[in-house]
């Protein structure tokens, strides 16, 4: 995931910089425990991930690029439907046990990279994916138009946005989330105060602007003929239009 932590990152330029620390290692310690461990919020983030991967199924890779995937929690629900798997985030995160084995078997790489400077060529990766990233991105037009330039033409882009500030969103999130949290001792609200610097409506416009040219089809959940207030996601599947180029 990518997060304001006290991490050195590499830009494509190859000089190095660093973020400041805010979330106290939350990523690496008690992420995993709050939103995969059982409950209510392991089933709807099982459910998140599967929904992501509805759509590409259907369609064979030769390279999917996952930014700011952490150790690749997602990574066990692509299909086998790929030749290589890259994943990247800001931080050295360990690999989970599945990702790891696909490592082993020499179809998964990872890098640390920042979203808004990737080191990948124009037009070189057949798919990209954000999972819970976008709200973290301290400057996410670019990092999306990073995306735009690394697809190939009739590439795919993978954009999961939770629909937070929404009415129904910070419902689940005060009587699911934050209440698990406090039973572990997780001060949830201050940490989602700190890493969701950008809302819904925001990113939602961003993602419609730098694509514009670009087929756009999207999923909405649960409610799928109602805006945000009353989802908890969307889901954007973006296919890149060959040969046209956003507006700045």
């Amino acid at each position: 995931m990518m997060r304001i932590q006290s991490q050195i990152i590499q830009s494509r330029s190859g000089e190095w910089s660093h973020v400041q620390n805010k979330d106290n290692g939350f990523y690496e310690k008690d992420y995993k425990k709050l939103f995969y461990e059982g409950g209510s919020a392991g089933w709807a983030t099982q459910r998140i991930h599967k929904a992501l991967e509805k759509y590409p199924r259907k369609f064979y890779f030769d390279e999917i690029l996952e930014i700011g995937g952490g150790g690749g929690l997602h990574v066990e629900y692509v299909q086998n439907n790929y030749g290589m798997y890259t994943l990247t985030d800001i931080l050295d995160v360990p690999l989970e046990t599945f990702p790891q084995k696909m490592f082993d078997r020499g179809i998964l790489r990872k890098r640390l990279e920042n979203a808004e400077s990737l080191s990948c060529a124009d037009n070189s990766v057949d798919r990209v994916i954000f999972m819970c990233v976008l709200h973290h991105i301290p400057n996410v037009e670019i990092a999306l138009n990073e995306s735009r330039r690394v697809v190939k033409d009739g590439g795919l882009v993978s954009i999961y946005l939770p629909c937070d500030p929404g009415l129904i969103y910070r419902f689940c999130r005060k009587v699911f989330t934050e209440m698990r949290a406090k039973k572990l001792g997780i001060d949830y609200r201050l940490i989602n105060a700190r890493e969701h610097q950008n809302h819904f409506h925001q990113l939602n416009t961003l993602i419609r602007h730098v694509f514009e040219f670009d087929e756009i089809k999207v999923q909405r959940w649960p409610i799928p003929f109602l805006y945000y207030d009353f989802n908890l996601y969307f889901i954007f599947q973006i296919k890149k239009t060959p040969s046209i180029l956003p507006k700045n």
